[in-house]
This record gives structure tokens, sequence and C-alpha cells, in this order.
């Protein structure tokens, strides 16, 4: 049985696999030299094109999404890096911001110039991209405006949570 690409198989050691020892050959990939041969049993992939996946694919998208809104983590994005840091419900900050040296200390330094302490971060990157969460300490004194750090070149986006 091969239910991976069909790029995994030569298909002349299959075919001569079939004439020698091999009794049957399942796939969900077959290429043409493989159709219609006795013993091949051939049938569509459909791992995505069932109502059950396709239902559950919708459910991802809705959690992945609800989760972006609610905590800023990201998964799965296409144009986004994968970031995710476990919200305990601190106050967060999600930070968008070009891909370039000393971008995260730049960050960390507004936040300290504002009193304002760290308590967790993860910063992740794709290509010319970065996404910062941070979750800075519950303290009610602490008055920083997301403006602070727009003000730091490079930065395109900034929300709190």
């Amino acid at each position: 049985m091969n239910f991976a690409r069909g790029e995994l198989v030569n298909d002349s050691d299959l075919l001569a696999a079939l004439e020698e020892n091999v009794a049957t050959y399942i796939t969900d990939f077959p290429k043409q030299a493989l159709l219609g041969h006795p013993q091949v049993v051939a049938f569509p992939h459909l791992g995505a094109s069932t109502h059950e996946s396709e239902v559950n694919c919708a459910i991802q998208a809705v959690d992945t999404l609800k989760l972006y809104l609610e905590t800023g983590n990201i998964r799965n994005s296409a144009n986004f890096p994968n970031a995710e840091l476990p919200y305990v419900g601190k106050r967060r900050l999600a930070v968008l911001h070009l891909n370039v040296p000393n971008m995260v200390g730049q960050i960390a330094s507004r936040l300290a110039e504002n009193g304002i302490n760290i308590d967790n971060m993860v910063n992740r990157s794709r290509n010319d991209v970065a996404y910062t969460l941070i979750d800075i300490d519950n303290h009610k004194h602490e008055t920083l405006s997301v403006h602070a750090l727009y003000d730091i070149e490079g930065v395109m986006r900034v929300r709190e949570f």
C-alpha cells in the first residue's frame, strides 16, 4: 500500500516486483503506467474532498482565526510566521514589523523607557516580516500608548490584548 505521493515509487521496479513476488499494489496516486494493471488497485485521492474533511478544515480555520483575534497567536499562516505564546491573561502586545537587526531590542527598549517589564516574549520571522508577541506585567500604572511603538522605523502594526 502506498498512500504517499507517487514519486516515492519507481514504476519499472514496481512492475517487476508485481511480476515476481508482490501480489497487489494499492495506491491513491497511480501513474499512467500502472492504471489498468490487474494487480494494481487504484482509487482517487480524496483526503481533502470528503464531507468530514471539509467540515474539519472549516472548523480548524475558524479556530485558528479565533485564536489570532483573541490572543495574537498565529498558526498555519501562508504569509506570516507561526508564533505562539501560551496566553495566561496578562496584558499582551502583538507587533508586526520588518525582520531587521535590532528591531526586538528597540521594542524592548521602548517598553523599558516607559517602565514596562516584559514577562514573556516570542519573536518569529518569515522572510522580510517578523512578528513579536510580548506579555507584560499587569501594572495599573503602565500607560504605554501603542503609538510609541509606531515611532520605531519598521513597525507596521501593533495590537494590544
